[in-house]
């Protein structure tokens, strides 16, 4: 019998000697990690997306603002993007992970009392200007917890069990 990859990392997982995050893999206690100046850019970065809500700073904003060179302005979106501290919308919205959650949670809430909603009702309901409320709808869109249909996004529910549930 062959052993297949994702089998080897399962079993690994379940012993305690590796995590995986999105598409990275680590040894226990030795998680990615950044040091030094990188680090405090790092948390300052962050810092700056989680302040923004759901009307966060565009990288370069962000790169004028703290004055980070373009090339370890990279490598610390990189680093948040690869840790899940924030989530890329578009090439030019990120929005950090909490206020991500946090939108997604009020747009189910939402789906609960309708069963179609614009993207105009979304912005609304969440007070959010246009140019971040497409670029959300669209995420969540290719994440499949919505689908569009024509200019209404229906939420896309998966069968657990048999039993209809949200996402």
């Amino acid at each position: 019998a062959s052993v297949y990859f994702d089998d080897l990392l399962n079993v690994m997982r379940e012993r305690n000697v590796i995590k995986t995050d999105a598409n990275q893999v680590s040894l226990i206690g030795r998680e990615r990690r950044l040091e030094g100046q990188v680090a405090d850019q790092a948390q300052q970065v962050e810092a700056l997306f989680q302040s923004g809500g759901l009307a966060p700073a565009a990288p370069a904003e962000i790169e004028a603002q703290l004055k980070i060179a373009p090339k370890k302005l990279r490598e610390v979106m990189k680093y948040l993007l690869d840790t899940e501290k924030i989530v890329e919308a578009s090439p030019e919205i990120y929005f950090h992970s909490s206020s991500y959650e946090k939108a997604k949670a009020e747009i189910l809430l939402l789906f609960a009392e309708r069963p179609e909603l614009t993207t105009s009702e979304i912005r609304q309901h969440l007070g959010m200007n246009r140019k971040y409320v497409v670029p959300l709808v669209e995420l969540l869109d290719r994440r499949k917890i919505t689908v569009r249909e024509g200019d209404k996004r229906k939420l896309i529910r998966h069968v657990l069990g048999g039993v209809s549930a949200f996402v």
